[in-house]
């Protein structure tokens, strides 16, 4: 029985992956919050030592008689298996609307 409990203990010690990125990253660039609450415009970004990066900025937007927020930003990132993930997204008076080489 110990014998089962030790090669339980070995496999899940070798399946661990070699470092965990996510606990590890670092930041290493920040563009804060910056708010204009008279044109209700704002962006913010930043970039992660383990290649995670996020940009987005929005105003407000007139739509017929109608005023609304409009938002675009970048995501990127690295999937498991080394491939570098861009997502770049708007969403405004036609919803959301993501892309990206990964997406179908």
């Amino acid at each position: 029985m110990k014998y089962i409990y030790l090669a339980t203990f070995i496999a899940l010690a070798l399946a661990r992956p070699e470092g965990d990125r996510e606990r590890e990253a670092e930041l290493v660039r920040e563009t804060p919050l910056e708010i204009d609450v008279d044109s209700g415009a704002y962006k913010f970004g930043f970039e992660t030592s383990n290649g995670i990066s996020r940009d987005e900025s929005g105003r407000i937007v007139e739509v017929g008689e109608e005023k609304g927020q409009m938002s675009e930003g970048k995501v990127t990132y690295t999937a498991p298996d080394g491939t570098i993930v861009t997502l770049t997204y708007i969403a405004d008076e036609n919803g959301f609307v993501p892309a990206g080489d990964h997406l179908p």
